[in-house]
């Protein structure tokens, strides 16, 4: 039987300071503006960075200033050195950027609150003030308005997608929200955020594009077929009668179909690339400098093209435990899995070019989550990935002990319930492990590959999953997609569809050594000289790390250990030691409605205050 003790990671601290590790980064902006050379992030005066930081979403990006000095304070104590600042403009939220409080009915959302912005600055310079660097979202939920000339603007979902992709109207709006929102003047920083170097990345939108979402509104639709009719006729191609079905699903949808009719991504790519560059170029005459990214999804070949004159690529990365928006989820061991996150991970890494991943997840409440963060923080440094950003670290700024001494709320935002899972500023199991993953990526604990493999994409090569070269590949080399007719300067290339490591393989080690998996067992190590680490079914195994030894009576867990001096562990003279395994709040209950695939149900979400999984462990 599993014994479980209270463990509370409060709001507004943390159980140990590592920030000592990275002092000579404070302030943030130190080293001058963001730039990218080759595949790297570089600042001004030439210092290489990597990022491991959080997103904060929604009404959280305006706390008061005493909740921004507190949080801003806490997470540089854990390692943290970037925030992207996510659904700002989401309508659901209070405040958001356009609202500060509900009164009287705003027709609107063409001006920025002047209170919202007021908490927006103050935040902004505590996170540099304690080192950390901003990435700056722009379209993500805004709900466009039809004062605002948006035609059945009543009719468009969040971001209006894909509609704000190709309409004139909704492109010039988002032209001038940046406008604003790069020439807005910080009294606290005394700087244009445009003119702040802690502001160091920024994407024109979110998870939106032609090649996923559907197009079924008018006249938005009649739109895009005559752009095609006329875009075809150019090129000589032939328009069949019936080419308003050619997503080949419903004669009312463009939809996902369309990623196999090579000429309907040729016309597609080229609107996405059109918006992309005319967005970019409208970033650049503001006087934006910092590397511009058009859309964080790492979908398919085509979306690629279409950003391929973007500074970097970026992904979003989830390992998902639930089912819609309900309470059913499954429990499900990545470690045993051949895919875990590091194949959509390495898609999203395109040859030539930094890469990003700006939200990743393995969420509550799939009990087998305290192996994520250490695993993407590996990965991400095995495949010389420029940071991450956990979605999310949370969603309100709640201070009572009743919400944040339990996991997850309940919550409905944007017509979704499943929303309060993704709070992670409290979940032992994975921010917990926060410190060993910052000094992974910040310090260079994790060696990049010694090897790099070329990945050649075609035009109709679609999601990460259909690419065979990505079983496994990811966790022993490095990979590098190429897209059509890219030079490569790799060590190997080989097809999409060609299978790179055998399927029967039970284990894999990265090239350099220092990375382990037991695909069939479900664990995993990391063993460097300045940290290391196991994780997944660790119980009752010994294993020997060069030199340091570790073994678990807790079937499931992560037990981590990481120098905090220069010294590497063998020799340093002050040590971290991290266990965690299952996390979940008092009084939890589920209950299993499929055995056969570890489906369930969960009953009580449990009260305060979280629990904790303990057993023994030897070192």
């Amino acid at each position: 039987m599993a014994r479980y003790i209270p463990y509370i990671l409060h709001w507004d601290d943390a159980p140990i300071d590592i920030s000592n590790i990275f002092s000579n980064e404070i302030p943030a902006g130190r080293h001058g503006f963001l730039k990218t050379s080759g595949e790297k992030f570089l600042f001004d005066d030439g210092t290489e960075v990597c990022f491991w930081g959080v997103n904060f979403n929604s009404n959280a990006n305006f706390p008061t200033h005493d909740h921004s000095e507190k949080v801003a304070r806490r997470l540089a104590k854990f390692g943290v050195n970037m925030v992207r600042l996510h659904q700002m403009d989401s309508d659901w939220a209070l405040p958001n950027i356009f609202t500060f409080e509900r009164g009287p009915h705003e027709k609107s959302n063409l001006e920025l609150h002047p209170k919202s912005m007021e908490r927006l600055d103050y935040l902004i310079y505590c996170l540099k003030q304690n080192g950390i660097y901003v990435y700056l979202d722009l379209l993500t939920y805004r709900r466009f308005k039809s004062a605002d000339g948006v035609v059945n603007a009543h009719l468009l979902n969040d971001s209006a997608k894909p509609y704000s992709t190709f309409d004139r109207t909704m492109i010039e709006l988002q032209k001038k929200y940046n406008h604003d929102l790069f020439n807005h003047y910080n009294p606290y920083t005394n700087l244009l955020y445009k003119n702040d170097p802690v502001i160091v990345l920024t994407g024109i939108n979110n998870e939106t594009d032609l090649f996923t979402d559907t197009v079924a509104v008018e006249p938005y639709r009649t739109m895009l077929v005559e752009r095609y009719i006329k875009w075809a006729q150019e090129k000589g191609i032939t328009v069949k009668s019936d080419f308003v079905s050619f997503n080949g699903d419903s004669k009312d949808h463009l939809g996902r179909m369309v990623l196999k009719d090579e000429i309907m991504l040729e016309f597609l790519t080229g609107i996405m690339k059109q918006y992309y560059d005319e967005m970019t170029a409208d970033l650049r005459a503001i006087g934006v400098r910092i590397p511009v990214n058009g859309n964080p999804r790492a979908k398919n070949t085509a979306l690629h093209c279409a950003q391929a004159d973007a500074d970097f690529y970026d992904v979003h990365n989830y390992w998902w435990p639930e089912e819609g928006n309900r309470h059913r989820f499954f429990s499900k061991e990545m470690l045993k899995s051949r895919h875990i996150m590091a194949p959509l991970l390495a898609f999203g890494r395109v040859a030539g070019k930094p890469f990003f991943n700006s939200e990743w997840d393995s969420p509550w409440p799939n009990e087998f989550r305290a192996d994520a963060t250490l695993i993407m923080a590996a990965l991400g440094r095995l495949q010389g990935c420029g940071g991450f950003t956990l979605h999310a670290y949370r969603y309100s700024t709640q201070e009572e002990e009743c919400v944040t001494h339990k996991l997850s709320r309940e919550l409905a935002l944007g017509g979704s319930h499943y929303r309060g899972l993704f709070d992670t500023y409290n979940d032992p199991a994975k921010f917990g492990l926060f410190y060993h993953a910052a000094l992974i990526m910040r310090r260079g604990d994790v060696r990049p590959s010694n090897k790099r493999i070329g990945i050649k994409l075609d035009l109709l090569s679609t999601i990460p999953d259909e690419c065979a070269a990505l079983e496994l590949l990811p966790e022993k080399h490095g990979t590098r997609m190429l897209l059509p007719g890219m030079a490569n300067d790799v060590d190997a290339v080989i097809d999409a569809n060609k299978r790179e490591i055998p399927e029967d393989t039970a284990e894999i080690t990265s090239d350099t050594g220092e990375l382990y998996r037991n695909v069939q067992k479900g664990f995993g190590y990391i063993d460097t000289p300045f940290t290391k680490a196991v994780y997944g079914k660790i119980g009752l195994r010994e294993l020997n790390l060069n030199g340091v030894y570790i073994k678990s009576v807790t079937d499931f867990g992560t037990i981590a250990i990481s120098s905090l001096t220069d010294d590497p562990i063998s020799c340093s003279e002050n040590l971290l030691i991290t266990s965690v395994g299952r996390s979940k709040n008092t009084g939890y209950l589920e209950e299993t409605i499929d055995v056969k695939c570890n489906a369930k149900k969960v009953v009580d979400t449990g009260n305060p205050p979280v629990l904790i999984e303990v057993k023994g462990v030897s070192m």
